[in-house]
C-alpha cells in the first residue's frame, strides 16, 4: 500500500479512535519512504542513449572507419565493466528492490547495450552491407538476453524485448517477410524469463508483442487478412493455459484488445466493394478456427463461464452477408455485457474493458456510416456524453447501495 495514502487514512483512524498514535507510528514504520531519485538516473540513461545514436548517425567522415569502430567498442567495454562492478557492489537484491548503486550499474549496462547496437549499425552502414533479413536485430536481441542472464536487470530486459519486437516490424516493412529466427528468440528465450521473472509490464509488452508478431506473419505470409483471428485466438488460448492467474488475465485481455482493434480495421476494409469481390475464403482457416474455438469454449466453460462472452469477438463474421453489421453488433454486445457485469460486481477492470470496447464500437459506427458527413468533433462529443451517462448511472447505483447499507 502507498505510504502517503496509508498515513492519511491512519490519521482518520486515530481521530475515530480505531487506533492510537503509537500504533499508527508502528504501522508506518513498516512502510519505508521510497527514494524516487533513481528516475533521474533512468532518464539520464535514456537521453544518453538517444545521443549515442545521434552521434553515430552524424557526419564524422574524416575519421577512419577502423578508428570509429574501435572508439565505439572501447566505450561499450568501459560501460559494461563500470556497470557490472556497480551492479555487483550491493550484492544480491531482488529485481524489484534495487538500491542506488545497482540502478547506476543497470543504467550503464543499458548504455553499453545501446552502444553495441549503434556500433553494429554503424559498421553495416560504413561498409555498405546490404541486408536481406533483419539478422542484426536477432544478434542484438541475443546479446540482450545474454546480458540479462549475467546481470538480471528488468530495464535491460524490457529494452531488449522491445528491440526484438521492433526487429520483426522492421523485417515486415523492409523485407516483406516474417523473420522466424527473431520469433524463435522472442517466443522461446524471452517467454521463459517473462514467465519466471516477469511482472505486469513485461507481461503486457510480451503479449502485445506476440500479437504484433502474428500481425506481421499474417500480412507477409498469408494471402487473407482474416487469418489474424485464428492467431489472436491462439494467444487467448495460450493465456488460458498459463497456470499463473495474473499472467493468464493479462494475456487474455491483450488478445481481446487486439481483436477489438482488428474489428475496426476489418469493418473499414470490407467497405470497399472491389476488395470484397476479391476476397476468398480458405477452408483451412475455418476448420482450424472452429476446432480451436471449440477447445477454448470448453476450457472457459470449465474454468470461468463469465468469460464466454469474449469468444464472440473471435467469430469470423466476415463470411456472412452484411458482415460489418454483425461485427459492430458483436462489439456492442461484448461491451454492454461487461459494463452490466462490472456494475453488478464492482469490478473496475471489467468496467475499463467495457468502456474501452464501447468507445471502440462507437468509433467504428461513426467511421462506418457517418465519417464523411459529420464534424469529426462530434465523435468525441458523443463518446464523452456516453461515458458521462455511464458514470452518472454508476454513481447513482453506488449511492443507493450505500444508503441501503446505512439503513
Amino acid at each position: 500500500m502507498n505510504r502517503r495514502k496509508l498515513e492519511k487514512e491512519g490519521e482518520k483512524w486515530v481521530e475515530d479512535g480505531i487506533i492510537t498514535d503509537e500504533q499508527l507510528t508502528s504501522i508506518l514504520s513498516h512502510y519505508e519512504k521510497k527514494d524516487h531519485s533513481y528516475l533521474l538516473i533512468i532518464l539520464a540513461a535514456l537521453l544518453v542513449s538517444i545521443s549515442i545514436f545521434v552521434f553515430v548517425s552524424s557526419d564524422w567522415a574524416q575519421i577512419p572507419n577502423a578508428v570509429k569502430i574501435l572508439v565505439m567498442l572501447l566505450v561499450m567495454i568501459i560501460l559494461y565493466a563500470a556497470g557490472y562492478m556497480s551492479f555487483k557492489k550491493a550484492g544480491d537484491v531482488p529485481e524489484d528492490e534495487y538500491d542506488r548503486a545497482q540502478i547506476v550499474g543497470m543504467s550503464l549496462i543499458v548504455l553499453g547495450f545501446v552502444t553495441f547496437g549503434a556500433t553494429l549499425w554503424l559498421t553495416l552502414s560504413m561498409y555498405n552491407v546490404e541486408l536481406g533479413t533483419a539478422w542484426p536485430f536477432a544478434v542484438w536481441s541475443i546479446v540482450g538476453i545474454i546480458l540479462y542472464v549475467i546481470t538480471p536487470n528488468r530495464y535491460l530486459f524490457l529494452l531488449a524485448l522491445l528491440i526484438t519486437i521492433y526487429g520483426q516490424i522492421y523485417s515486415g516493412m523492409s523485407f516483406y517477410q516474417f523473420d522466424y529466427v527473431l520469433f524463435i528468440i522472442f517466443f522461446v528465450a524471452y517467454f521463459h524469463y517473462v514467465y519466471h521473472r516477469g511482472y505486469y509490464l513485461t507481461h503486457y509488452v510480451f503479449a502485445g508483442g506476440l500479437a504484433i508478431q502474428m500481425l506481421v506473419l499474417v500480412l507477409n505470409e498469408f494471402e487473407q487478412f482474416y487469418w489474424f483471428i485464428f492467431f489472436a485466438l491462439a494467444i487467448y488460448t495460450l493465456g488460458l493455459l498459463l497456470p499463473k492467474e495474473e499472467m493468464k488475465r493479462r494475456f487474455t485481455v491483450t488478445a481481446v484488445i487486439a481483436m477489438l482493434i482488428y474489428k475496426i480495421y476489418e469493418t473499414i476494409y470490407i467497405q470497399d466493394e472491389y476488395i470484397l469481390q476479391e476476397l476468398t475464403f480458405e477452408p483451412l482457416f475455418f476448420i482450424l478456427n472452429a476446432v480451436l474455438f471449440i477447445i477454448v469454449a470448453f476450457l472457459v466453460w470449465r474454468t470461468d463461464k463469465v468469460e464466454l462472452i469474449s469468444l464472440i469477438l473471435f467469430i469470423p463474421f466476415i463470411i456472412l452477408p452484411y458482415a460489418h453489421l454483425y461485427i459492430i453488433v458483436s462489439m456492442f454486445v461484448f461491451s454492454v455485457y461487461w459494463l452490466i457485469y462490472a456494475f453488478q460486481r464492482h469490478d473496475n477492470d471489467k468496467m475499463m474493458l467495457g468502456i474501452f470496447s464501447f468507445f471502440m464500437g462507437t468509433f467504428t459506427v461513426i467511421v462506418q456510416f457517418a465519417w464523411e458527413t459529420i464534424n469529426k468533433s462530434l465523435f468525441f462529443l458523443v463518446a464523452g456524453i456516453i461515458l458521462f451517462l455511464i458514470s452518472m448511472f454508476y454513481e447513482r447505483r453506488r449511492r443507493k447501495e450505500k444508503e441501503g447499507g446505512a439503513e
